[in-house]
């Protein structure tokens, strides 16, 4: 199974299904069940506030705020546990189950890395708002490669932002593993950064969307930047590439659904009189939903 939407619902839990299977989580635990109800597998945790994130086969769900944290394998359940000495504020996991967390003491943070069975690996990334920056939002390639990270920064005690790449395969001889970063983007707040696929990841700000491409991991290169001058209310993307709703000011098409293949070109433009809720943009096409 390959599990591609992810439904959220209050609290940051929710249901991932890939269309014949669906895993679902809650706010004290998980379960999975086939395409005939049965359930296979049920894990039980206690969050307070649990968020969830979902590649290929492996999920990892962790209490933003809290300490804690489950790996979870489509086939086997639970497969790892995390616990930090500092508070966890955002999470992300590759295909093969590899998860990285920031984490914050209140006076700096850490980008830390895990197995997938919840084992501390020996990298860990410092960061200050005063130095690199303050990290907002990180995500994994699929294959775990390449972490993708948007910081806040201050520079001349004006606040900024950039984007930065980092390469972990061990093969590659280098010194570094920030293979690219980018900084013109001003006051532009990044609060979501993603790989669509292992060599496209965008980052999504407030009327700004970039793509990027990563076609030589040494080296990535900004290819489109999309500019949104209305408000976006609904927002997915997926390896088709990024699809989302703005608020228009036609009393009776009162929405305007825009889609953007991987490479950033417009290929959909539409006014629409639904109120959109939620999208979901996969292989066979963009799913909307409005109110009941």
């Amino acid at each position: 199974p390959i599990w591609k939407d992810l439904r959220t619902g209050s609290g940051g839990v929710g249901v991932s299904t890939n269309g014949t299977e669906s895993i679902t989580f809650l706010w004290n635990g998980a379960s999975y069940y086939s395409i005939s109800k049965k359930q296979a597998w049920s894990v039980v945790y206690t969050m307070t506030n649990p968020r969830v994130e979902v590649c290929g086969e492996y999920a990892v769900v962790f209490d933003q705020s809290g300490r804690e944290g489950v790996i979870f394998n489509t086939e086997n359940g639970k497969c790892g546990e995390i616990t930090t000495n500092q508070t966890i504020t955002r999470a992300t996991i590759s295909a093969y189950g590899a998860v990285s967390m920031i984490v914050d003491d209140g006076l700096s943070n850490d980008i830390l890395f895990f197995s997938k069975t919840g084992e501390a690996l020996n990298i860990k990334l410092h960061t200050m708002i005063s130095a690199s920056g303050y990290p907002i939002d990180i995500c994994f390639s699929p294959d775990g490669q390449l972490l993708i990270a948007s910081f806040v920064y201050i520079d001349s005690g004006v606040m900024q932002t950039q984007i930065v790449f980092y390469n972990f395969d061990t093969s590659i001889n280098s010194d570094t593993q920030i293979v690219g970063a980018f900084r013109k983007y001003d006051d532009t707040l990044f609060v979501d950064v993603a790989f669509i696929s292992d060599d496209r990841a965008i980052a999504c700000g407030d009327g700004v969307i970039v793509y990027y491409s990563l076609k030589n991991k040494m080296k990535p290169e900004e290819i489109a930047i999309i500019n949104e001058n209305d408000t976006i209310t609904a927002l997915t993307y997926s390896e088709q590439g990024v699809a989302y709703a703005t608020l228009c000011g036609d009393m009776v098409q009162n929405h305007v659904l825009k889609a953007y293949n991987s490479d950033g070109e417009s290929v959909y433009e539409k006014d629409t009189n639904i109120n959109i809720q939620d999208m979901q943009l996969t292989e066979n096409g963009l799913y909307i939903t409005g109110p009941g």
